[in-house]
């Protein structure tokens, strides 16, 4: 499926691999919710939603993998953006881990640049 080759994204691709990950994961939840709406017997609401859960824990996974080793400011800015957009284009409960890990991550590589600027 749309995680089976991008589901190692490291500090060092999450910059430019995330965007599209997200792009396919919302563009198949569109396709999905309209065969839903189409062929209701294809699939139910539920298994849906259950399907649409597994992949946001998974895309908070691999945003924390991705980011854990992750020190460049740059690439946290470039990569909050695309979690913004993915939330607010979704607007689910389920994003809330990928924020979370996001600003935790973000928290701490600010302190450590302001910390080496201020010692300057």
């Amino acid at each position: 499926m749309i995680f089976s080759q991008r589901s190692t994204i490291n500090a060092g691709s999450i910059k430019t691999a995330l965007q599209p990950l997200l792009e396919d994961l919302v563009g198949f939840f569109i396709i999905e919710k309209q065969v839903l709406r189409i062929c209701q017997d294809f699939r139910t609401s539920q298994e849906v939603d259950l399907l649409w859960d597994e992949m946001c824990e998974r895309i908070a996974r691999i945003v924390s993998e991705g980011l854990k080793a992750c020190e460049d400011l740059d690439t946290f800015l470039a990569v909050k953006p695309v979690v913004l957009a993915f939330e607010q284009t979704l607007q689910v409960r389920s994003t809330d881990n990928v924020r979370d890990e996001f600003r935790k991550h973000n928290h701490a590589i600010l302190v450590r640049d302001t910390a080496s600027t201020l010692a300057l």
